[in-house]
Order: structure tokens, then sequence, then C-alpha cells
């Protein structure tokens, strides 16, 4: 894609704005419906969000050159790849196994998918492995994470399930996404569905095939499902839920900028051990509710506690690093990219995203390989 600064659907800020529009007005409208008193600062946490999307918006603005920090970015994948499988498999050669598997797929991308993509199917070889990894998951595991909440909980932090959900989402858009979609809903993640999904429309609007009705139309299909998928993973669980499936739907939207505000309020920052540590999410939970478990606080949550309004920094950081994606990544890899984005919008951003940005920065770079 041409370099070209006017806003698009499918522009790193537009999808950013899109979903903190969409996050804040579900929290509303679950305080609304439910009666729940406001009992956060709203007019604080906007203020915070609209001062880190701001910093995003003129990142996005700035024309950087990857090419100069090629090796850097490299030994930055290698290092963060081995580092995050250590940490959640605590195998030594696990971790290089990982290590070679995501290193090489990054370092062969840029010698020789440009080169020979029109000769060797990449994305046969990505579903197969995707589906390969998925059936020895559920056999080594001996149910369907789906289905069982334990065996979900098992997989969150082992890098395979990334790799797994990496493979299938990127041979679904476009052309196996009939066979990615069901095997992503098994595994029990509806981020990773609604990613697929995402980027799978974004795809088609780049190529001109769709347009903004059609995401309308997608986002409440995705939303309700994601509701029902959310209530099938819970009534596995020992966790007892009052709310319906629709009303999850909003009351997820609320809890994220409630553990917001309790960050806002929290007293001094962590100096990155939420953002850059591969348990970044257990570490939060840890600080702010006293216990272990998985929450979401928002895209710009995890940079807050960290580092408060200097956070701005690595948002700006970010939107630069978007900006060049936009413009360099094929349409395919840069859609998913995009729904990633998304994703964050709720989940914040964190270890696992960070290495995939650095990934496909490295992967932004086969075009000059090539030329």
């Amino acid at each position: 894609m041409e370099q070209n600064y006017r806003i698009r659907i499918d522009h790193p800020f537009t999808v950013v704005a899109v979903g903190h529009i969409l996050l804040f007005s579900l929290a509303f409208l679950y305080i609304l419906l439910s009666g729940t008193s406001l009992d956060i600062e709203i007019l604080k946490i906007t203020f915070i969000v609209g001062v880190y999307l701001l910093s995003f918006y003129f990142g996005t603005r700035v024309d950087l050159d990857l090419s100069k920090f090629r090796y850097p970015i490299f030994f930055c994948i290698v290092l963060l790849s081995f580092y995050g499988s250590y940490t959640s498999t605590r195998s030594f050669l696990l971790s290089i196994v990982y290590t070679v598997i995501i290193s090489s797929v990054a370092e062969g991308y840029v010698r020789y998918y440009v080169r020979y993509r029109e000769r060797i199917d990449f994305s046969g070889i990505m579903v197969f492995l995707g589906v390969t990894l998925f059936l020895l998951s559920i056999l080594i595991k001996g149910g369907i994470p789906l289905l069982n909440y334990d065996i979900r909980k098992s997989l969150t932090n082992d890098p395979i399930t990334l790799i797994t959900a990496g493979s299938l989402i990127y041979a679904g858009v476009p052309r196996f996404f009939l066979v990615s979609l069901p095997c992503l809903i098994l595994m029990g993640y509806r981020w990773y569905v609604i990613i697929l999904c995402v980027a799978y429309m974004l795809y088609q609007y780049r190529e001109g095939k769709v347009r903004l009705i059609h995401f309308i139309f997608l986002g409440a299909i995705l939303l309700i499902f994601s509701g029902f998928m959310g209530k099938i993973i819970l009534s596995s669980s020992k966790q007892v839920w009052k709310l319906n499936a629709l009303e999850l739907i909003p009351y997820r939207a609320y809890f994220d900028l409630k553990v917001f505000d309790m960050i806002v309020k929290h007293e001094g920052f962590l100096l990155g051990k939420v953002t850059f540590l591969p348990l970044g999410h257990v570490i939060l939970s840890k600080e702010l509710f006293g216990y272990s478990h998985n929450i979401t606080s928002t895209m710009f949550g995890s940079l807050y506690m960290d580092f408060g309004m200097f956070g701005v920094i690595f948002s700006f950081i970010l939107g630069m690093l978007s900006s060049r994606l936009y413009i360099s990544l094929d349409d395919n890899i840069y859609s998913i990219y995009a729904a990633l984005l998304l994703a964050m919008c709720e989940i914040g951003i964190n270890y696992a995203f960070l290495v995939s940005v650095l990934i496909l920065s490295y992967f932004s770079l086969g075009k000059s390989e090539k030329g």
C-alpha cells in the first residue's frame, strides 16, 4: 500500500479509536441497564485515554525507516522469544525449540516469502501446522478447551497456544477461513475468533470488496457470539455468574474501565513489570486484587500501571511502528495486525503483543529485502 495519511477504516488510529469508543459505549450501557452507581472517575479516565490516543496518532504521522534496525529487531525477537518461553515452560530445551521456530519464521519470511510466494503455498503450510498443533493439544490434554475450563486455563500461557492460533489466523486470511474458524472457536479464546473475523473483513475491505455497513453488521454478530462463547466457557468453571450471555458483553467493558480506574488510583508504578514480562497480567491482578488471575485493563492500562503519563512515549512509538506496518505489510498480514490492535483495546498491551509487533516489524523488511 502506498503511503497515505488519509484516515481509513483500516488505518491504525481509526482501529484504536473505534475500539475505545466501543469499549466506553458498552461500559455505559451496562451502567444504565444494571443501575450500577458510577463509582469510577470517568472524566479522569477519559482524559488519560485521550492523551494516550493523541500520542498514538502523532506517532502514526511519523515516517519511520525500519531498514536500519533489522539486526536489533531480530535480536529482540530471539531474546524475548526465549525469555518468554522459558518463563512459561521452565524448560531450557523447549525454550530453544520455540525460539528457533519463531525466529525461523521471521527470517524465512524476509528471505523467501516475497521471492517465492507464488511458488510455495505458505497458507497451506500454516493451516497444516495450526490444525496439527490444535489436534495434538486436544489429544494431550484429553478434552476440548472450549468445553473444559481447566484445560483452557492450562493452555493460556503455553507458547504452543500462541503458535497454533497465529498459524490458524494467518491461514484463515483469506484462504482457509472456514477451516481456521471452528478450530479457534474450540480453542475457547473469544479474542482469537474475533481477530480472525475482523482480519478477514479488513482484508476484504483493503481489496475493495466490503463497505462500512458490513463492518457494523459483523461487529453486532461478533459481540453477541462472544457473549455466548464466554458463557459456554464459564459454564465449565467453578465460577457462579448470574449474568446471561448478552449481559456479559457490556459487563466486560465496564469491568475493563473499573480495572483502569483502579490502576489510575494505584500508588506507585511497576516500571515495566506488567507490559514487558510474560506473566504481566498475573502481576497486575496480584497488585490490584491480591490474587492471581487473567484480567484485562484496556489498551493503555498496562502502560499507565508501569509508567504513568510517561507511558505516552511508548504509545507514540507504537503509533510509529503501526504506521510503518500499515504502509509496508501485505494486505493479509496487516489486516491481522489491525485486528490485534482492536483486541488490545480491551486486553491491554502485553508481552505477547510486543513480540508480535517485533515479528511483524521484521516482516515489513521483506519488500525492501527483495528490492
